[in-house]
């Protein structure tokens, strides 16, 4: 089990870069790797480039997230996006999850993708399920922005 994953947010000095902030963490390589989000796009509006993971909404995301990062210790990965792609709302009660797609890039070319679904959670720190993972592709990508993911969720009343 998972309780925590070490991340460490640093900030550029103000004479430097106003304001610039960003996440790093240790997969137990060389160097460390640069953590990124890409929020859900809007109606109509394709996805975005990475931004830097400092917002609410992507701090509380990659708390979801984090303890995915341990399949990746030791590969040569550089940086990790997560890339909010969709908001589902779920039967009997309305509430809503999100699909998360936990792209890995290498020093080496080739990318790794983890597809993340993030029902519902009683703490912020509750751990998202891995659906779907990939090796060597472009999904999740500028070159992969068509992403379809399922799996079988379970409502308060016991019915799938």
């Amino acid at each position: 089990a998972c309780d925590a994953w070490p991340v460490i947010q640093l900030r550029s000095s103000e004479r430097i870069v106003e304001k610039h902030a960003f996440l790093l963490t240790d997969l137990g390589d060389l160097a460390p790797t640069h953590l990124t989000y890409m929020p859900k796009p809007g109606r109509s509006t394709p996805a975005r480039q990475p931004r830097e993971a400092t917002s609410t909404e992507a701090l509380l995301t990659w708390a979801r997230t984090a303890c995915s990062l341990r399949t990746l210790a030791g590969s040569g990965v550089r940086s990790v996006n997560n890339w909010a792609f969709a908001e589902q709302k779920l039967p009997e009660g309305g509430t809503s999850a999100d699909w998360v797609c936990t792209r890995a890039d290498t020093w080496r070319g080739p990318g790794r993708v983890l597809v993340q679904f993030l029902a519902p959670a009683a703490s912020p720190a509750d751990p998202a399920t891995v659906v779907a993972d990939r090796d060597d592709t472009a999904l999740c990508s500028k070159f992969g922005q068509h992403i379809l993911a399922g799996t079988h969720w379970r409502a308060a009343s016991g019915r799938w």
